[in-house]
């Protein structure tokens, strides 16, 4: 799995900027699978995605990505926590949760992490 923070701060920052400034009602985000997850990986793992996407419909584009059937169970985080309520717009959970480079990072896993 590459580790996209492990570059420069500064040049991911103008990366998010970029991708921003000629995309401005799109949001960059960087989806992965957990390094314990048995799931397959996302061909690419760069997204510029809709403001207004629900939540749900990402969840959607990712399972159609890795061919992953509705009963299969997947679970998506952000910062350490389980990715909020289906109906919120991934906006809503990128002015939240976004990274200081700009960008949202969003693991899955199939393992729900909720004690």
């Amino acid at each position: 799995m590459e580790d996209y923070k492990s570059g420069p701060l500064a040049t991911r920052k103008a990366a998010s900027k970029k991708a921003t400034d000629k995309f401005p009602s799109k949001i960059p985000i960087i989806c992965q699978k957990s390094t314990s997850s048995v799931l397959p990986s996302l061909a690419k793992s760069k997204f510029l995605i809709p403001k207004s996407l629900e939540v749900l419909e990402f969840e959607r584009l990712i399972r159609k990505r890795i061919s992953l059937d509705e009963r299969e169970a997947i679970f998506f985080l952000i910062n350490g926590k389980i990715m909020p309520r289906k109906d919120s717009t991934m906006e809503q959970v990128y002015e939240k949760e976004k990274d200081e480079d700009g960008f949202l990072y969003v693991i899955y896993t199939e393992e729900n992490f909720i004690g």
